[in-house]
């Protein structure tokens, strides 16, 4: 239906509203709608998006999901477009809404379970079209979706995962709660960080990323108030660019770990990655050629850390992992593993569940050892 090696975003204060000049576009009878049901009301996504989907001669309307997109969820979502063609899939809500519906686009008319194996390339042909409510994952700007299959995550790559149109409107954001905006906030800045020192990046993510971690670190404390609209708009900004950011790049080791964080112990995913920042920034600040991962060499990474420093406003790897958590104490959160119902004893199973694509990302090598020392730090 589009070319989707390129995507169309909106982005300011009113975008969603354009959500029904771009169906009428693109000759929209019929829509399959994943929404957060919680966002998708106190968002005000619901009343702006009525008089659009009254237009329409079919819309289905999926719901039942909670945080984090697991295989049952999603195998839910087809069962509920019931083998039916769609001419629109759209997603209202963070990541995990986001994620369902780019897995149901382009399964609508294959096999899940051949689509996760990589047995088959199905084509989505479905437009796609996402519409963010927190400022975190940036999924509305990656072509990958992360999939859960029995507490172990996937990540599913492929171009067409790419929404078509994505509309991010702050405005959205508002009725988001304190602790939600402080954890997706968090997501945000932490994917800027590992973007930038990424094996995978280059001038463009490393640009999306700088930029964004600034608006990141500048912001999230007024966004977290949830009445300062220029900060709101300031973080749905770095939120967009840290998904465009690690669309090239993806993330490194503290993504890697946290997402055993997350579901073994029910942290956050936002928070679940930050907790590991800062032992992590002065762990590849110590980079050398001997245990270098990233073929630019150690002093181009060197120099790749004292960007994201510089971003604090800091000189050293030291101070910017102090300031990092001294963020996370002015957002009310602790900084400590051990605050958040882990064990000493349980560090060892989350080193064992390191997510290794992740971790390959990362430009200081980092063995068995080593995670096991990063994880005590942060303990």
């Amino acid at each position: 239906m589009t070319n989707r090696r390129n995507q169309i975003e909106h982005f300011g204060a009113g975008s969603i509203r354009k959500a029904e000049a771009l169906l009428a576009e693109y000759g929209i009878r019929s829509c399959f709608l994943v929404a957060d049901g919680v966002a998708y009301d106190a968002s005000g996504a619901r009343n702006h998006l009525q008089a659009t989907f009254r237009q329409l001669d079919r819309l289905t309307t999926f719901t039942n999901f909670a945080s984090n997109p697991t295989l049952e969820a999603v195998k839910s979502a087809l069962a509920a477009a019931e083998g039916s063609v769609y001419d629109c899939v759209i997603a209202v809500g963070g990541g995990t809404a986001i994620d369902i519906a780019k897995l149901v686009s382009v399964t609508m008319e294959s096999d899940l379970n051949e689509l996760i194996s990589g047995a088959t390339e199905p084509t989505r042909k479905p437009l796609l079209l996402a519409i963010p409510t927190t400022a975190g994952t940036g999924s509305e700007a990656t072509h990958f979706a992360v999939l859960y299959i029995d507490g172990t995550k996937h990540s599913i790559a492929r171009q067409d995962v790419l929404p078509d149109v994505a509309l991010i409107d702050p405005d959205l954001l508002a009725s988001a709660p304190s602790s939600v905006m402080a954890h997706t906030g968090l997501d945000a800045i932490s994917q800027c960080i590992e973007s930038a020192w990424s094996i995978l990046s280059t001038s463009d993510s490393i640009d999306f990323a700088l930029e964004g971690l600034k608006l990141g670190i500048d912001n999230i404390r007024g966004a977290v108030d949830l009445s300062n609209t220029l900060s709101l708009e300031a973080m749905a900004r770095s939120a967009h660019l840290s998904g465009k950011a690690i669309n090239i790049s993806k993330t490194t080791a503290s993504h890697a770990l946290s997402y055993h964080l997350t579901t073994a112990f029910g942290i956050p995913h936002g928070l679940a990655v930050a907790l590991t920042i800062p032992p992590l920034i002065q762990y590849n600040a110590a980079i050398s050629e001997t245990d270098c991962n990233d073929t630019r060499g150690a002093d181009y990474v060197r120099s790749s850390v004292t960007e994201v420093c510089a971003q604090f406003t800091e000189v050293t790897s030291d101070q910017t992992a102090g300031a990092l958590t001294q963020l996370l104490s002015d957002l009310g959160l602790s900084p400590r593993l051990r605050d958040y119902g882990i064990c000493r004893s349980d560090l060892g199973s989350i080193v064992d569940a390191v997510n290794v694509e992740r971790l390959g990302n990362n430009p200081r090598r980092m063995n068995q050892a080593d995670l096991f020392v990063l994880v005590q730090e942060a303990y």
